[in-house]
């Protein structure tokens, strides 16, 4: 990806053509669509005269200010209008859970391309005490507190999953619109490229609702799932990443308590954030 700090002459003008373009998309919208939530609209008035935060979305979607305009008002809809109760201003009691149980987190070490890697482990979901929602609202927190880590925004993330454990109590977890939700807002609410989705030790209830929604994927993000049975070697992953950075689960060498972030990682940023 090109960014802004290489000075070159074609840089320079990429950069001040897409954010003319972006703001341009913005003021259309804003002059012409019916928009019926005022926050929303407040929103994408704030939003179009934070150069910053503008620059920011253009780095992340490669100075493409139609698609980086498409994630903006996404994110607005989302957070202001379809789904307010799942952005949360602090880290929950539930987050708190996922995290500290290492159910959801993000790993100490980049891969080998310095892309992030986020994960979840079912073997660790409880749903007697957490959902699918607390599931979405751990998500939204750890994006609106790191998807802005130069990291992120030039390299992207990927993300694996432990499917073992997988079972009936889960699968009623999983609706369509509840993985509909988590979908909206963590695909495409945010200028944060996924550059692969693995899932590890994929037992039968979970092949069976991974075969359910696979097909409800745009094809790119089918293309970006690489999919490994029970006793299966992780050949894709250790492409990418080596073994001394994940976990067992994943074809790695550490345990998780190891191989990830603890809660204070995300207490610290998120104090950053203004989020605690």
């Amino acid at each position: 990806m090109e960014i802004i700090n290489n000075n070159s002459e074609n840089s320079i003008d990429k950069f001040r053509n897409g954010m003319k373009t972006l703001k341009q998309h913005i003021e259309e919208y804003l002059s012409t669509a019916e928009i019926s939530s005022q926050e929303v609209r407040k929103f994408l008035q704030k939003t179009k005269v934070d150069d910053v935060l503008l620059t920011d979305y253009l780095i992340a979607r490669n100075y493409d200010a139609k698609s980086a305009w498409d994630t903006i008002r996404q994110y607005g809809e989302c957070k202001f209008q379809m789904y307010p109760e799942l952005f949360h201003h602090k880290i929950s009691d539930a987050t708190r859970y996922l995290v500290e149980t290492h159910c959801v987190g993000v790993l100490k070490n980049l891969d080998n391309f310095g892309r992030r890697i986020v994960f979840s482990d079912m073997s660790k979901w409880d749903t007697t005490k957490t959902s699918l929602d607390d599931f979405t609202v751990a998500t939204v927190l750890a994006a609106e507190v790191f998807w802005r880590r130069p990291e992120i925004l030039q390299n992207g993330i990927i993300s694996i999953c432990n499917a073992e454990g997988f079972g009936m109590a889960h699968v009623a977890q999983s609706s369509i619109s509840g993985v509909k939700r988590m979908t909206d807002i963590a695909m495409y609410s945010y200028p944060v490229n996924m550059k692969g989705l693995y899932y590890f030790n994929m037992p039968y209830f979970f092949t069976i609702v991974f075969q359910i929604f696979k097909p409800l994927y745009p094809t790119m993000i089918q293309e970006m799932m690489f999919p490994c049975a029970y006793n299966q070697v992780p050949e894709d992953i250790l492409k990418i990443a080596s073994p001394d950075i994940l976990p067992t689960w994943a074809g790695g060498n550490l345990s998780i308590e190891e191989a990830a972030e603890d809660i204070e990682f995300y207490e610290g940023h998120a104090t950053d954030n203004g989020l605690m």
